[in-house]
């Protein structure tokens, strides 16, 4: 859509709001001038960790001119994981709504141009796994201590250990210390 709201504004704060869905995220990419946003403490992010995590992801996917997000800086990975992880988490509903969808998605449509477009694994089955990128790898974090914390994330093959780091700091952010130690598993999954 071409009317575009509030060219001039570039800085919006609605944290402690009453936001629980996102379908006003959806309206504030008409904003094009809109980089910063805060939005912290609305009923849109969950109730731990993992749930904050993925609103965040949803909400930076769905707002493609925003750089800051809580006053955190959104870098090009985060982005792109973010993106990725939208386009993956909504293609069962495109598929199957594809006009209604990119009417209630607005920015779906382009991230598809920017990554492609996500494909199901057997479009003869029920899709019960979605696949966008394999240069993504199942990476399952977890915080041993005495409340086990476990968070399943996608991120790249390419990520190096120190953006690794930042990324899990930023996972577990009230857990860790400035020395992280990480113990690799590897499991091959060779479904087909």
């Amino acid at each position: 859509e071409s009317n575009e709201l509030f060219p001039s504004l570039k800085y919006l704060y609605i944290s402690d709001n009453k936001i629980d869905s996102y379908s006003s995220i959806n309206e504030l990419s008409r904003i094009s001038s809109l980089i910063s946003l805060s939005i912290l403490r609305n009923p849109i992010y969950g109730t731990n960790q993992f749930e904050n995590e993925t609103s965040k992801q949803m909400i930076i996917a769905r707002l493609p001119y925003l750089t800051h997000l809580n006053r955190v800086l959104i870098n090009r990975d985060e982005r792109r994981g973010a993106e990725i992880d939208y386009l993956q988490r909504y293609a069962q509903d495109y598929f199957d709504h594809k006009l209604d969808f990119i009417h209630q998605h607005r920015q779906y449509q382009k991230l598809i141009i920017k990554h492609g477009e996500p494909f199901l694994t057997n479009q003869n089955q029920i899709f019960d796994s979605l696949y966008i990128r394999q240069d993504l790898l199942k990476v399952q974090f977890e915080f041993a201590d005495e409340n086990d914390i476990k968070i399943e994330k996608k991120i790249p093959s390419s990520m190096t250990i120190t953006k690794l780091k930042t990324f899990v700091r930023r996972l577990f952010p009230s857990q860790l210390t400035n020395d992280i130690q990480f113990n690799l598993f590897v499991v091959i999954d060779k479904k087909t």
